[in-house]
């Protein structure tokens, strides 16, 4: 082998391993499988890559995928696609009855939710996400409830069968959830301990709304969490793919997709 295939096969790993950042930025969760497929090398090589990144603290390994490091992952995501989930907070605002009872999931697009509440909303806030807490804190107009459990940096939430119990005490007039992935077979989260806390959430809500970004079409999480028809109402910033579509129309889902102009007239 040359020196100068060397350095191209050398800036070629480089380039991956940063592209497979971007897409945990992105998405949160990776498989092996799916990265090789994507980058059309073998798992071997993606596993290399992997290695590395985690011997560079910039990942962290699972049994068969990659993910962010907890308590990094939030503050990315966060930033990612803000314009878009400000857009998904305002449309599910038509929602949010102004005296009524809400109960939010934790994720980021919920939490552009909360910050979109003050000054609209008077009624009851029960949640389990720590950031949406903290972006309503002041708001004195606004009864405000934390449902405690184990306290998970990753998502700054609390989480756990605690957290379950508590939301099985609650009735909600709405809930709102987030989801990692969205397809034509349901609704998908990144991993089996959100499975609980979101499935209570839709059990405790009269009407559940799920919002997702138009990139929860093209990316699903690890573990289905339900149904399409089993939540109320799916809003979204963009149309969802051909078979999405089809199956909302079939299972007579109310599908929703965000005005942009007038969310941004809103701001």
């Amino acid at each position: 082998m040359t020196k100068r295939s060397v350095a191209v096969g050398t800036k070629r790993a480089f380039e991956r391993r940063d592209a497979i950042l971007s897409l945990l930025e992105q998405y949160g969760y990776a498989t092996i499988t799916d990265l090789a497929g994507r980058f059309q090398v073998s798992d071997m090589t993606i596993r290399r890559d992997v290695r590395q990144l985690v011997d560079d603290g910039r990942v962290a390994s699972v049994h068969g995928g990659v993910h962010l490091p907890f308590g990094l992952d939030f503050g990315r995501r966060d930033e990612r696609a803000r314009a878009a989930k400000r857009q998904l907070a305002r449309a599910a605002m038509d929602l949010a009855p102004r005296e009524g009872t809400l109960l939010l999931d934790a994720g980021t697009t919920v939490l552009e939710l909360a910050h979109a509440l003050p000054g609209s909303f008077t009624g009851h806030v029960f949640t389990h996400s720590i950031a949406a807490v903290n972006a309503l804190l002041e708001e004195s107009e606004i009864d405000l409830f934390l449902l405690g459990g184990d306290v998970r940096a990753g998502t700054r939430s609390c989480a756990g069968p605690s957290t379950v119990a508590a939301m099985s005490e609650i009735r909600a007039d709405v809930g709102f959830l987030g989801a990692a992935g969205v397809g034509p077979d349901g609704v998908y989260v990144a991993n089996d301990i959100e499975q609980g806390t979101k499935n209570a959430l839709i059990e405790a809500s009269a009407r559940s709304v799920l919002l997702v970004d138009g990139t929860k079409f093209e990316h699903g999480g690890r573990y289905r969490l339900c149904g399409l028809n089993d939540v109320d109402v799916i809003v979204t910033d963009t149309q969802p793919p051909p078979e999405v579509l089809d199956a909302c129309s079939a299972l007579e889902v109310d599908l929703r997709i965000a005005d942009a102009s007038s969310a941004a007239a809103a701001l």
